[in-house]
């Protein structure tokens, strides 16, 4: 069980009236990295295309599976991998209407469709 200061994260329920789930870091630490830490935030289920490399409007149309996003550390997790497992490959993928890059752990819009 992590603490802080002593105290078991899960008694945090609150900071000087701040929601702990609004507190991202302390002390430079992300608060994701700390177990048990109340996010209030979880994954999610996306329905994506994906496309290894250009041409990047081919993405929109490709056939869409899915993918666990992490809310809280913006991490795209591959096809079948729960979140926390392996992240999904290098690439650009699409919602059908909106395009994104994701490479080297980076999540980033492109454009639309």
């Amino acid at each position: 069980m992590a603490q802080i200061s002593g105290i078991p994260v899960e008694y945090i329920g609150d900071m000087r009236g701040v929601d702990v789930t609004s507190v991202l870091s302390i002390g430079g630490i992300s608060t994701s990295s700390i177990p048990g830490w109340p996010s209030g935030r979880g994954c999610i289920t996306l329905s994506l295309g994906y496309a290894s490399e250009p041409p990047i409007p081919q993405v929109c149309r490709n056939p869409r599976d899915n993918y666990e996003f992490d809310l809280n550390t913006n991490v795209l997790f591959n096809i079948g991998e729960p979140c926390g497992g392996a992240p999904a490959p290098d690439g650009f993928y699409s919602n059908g209407r909106t395009i994104y890059s994701w490479f080297l752990g980076v999540w980033n819009i492109v454009g639309p469709c």
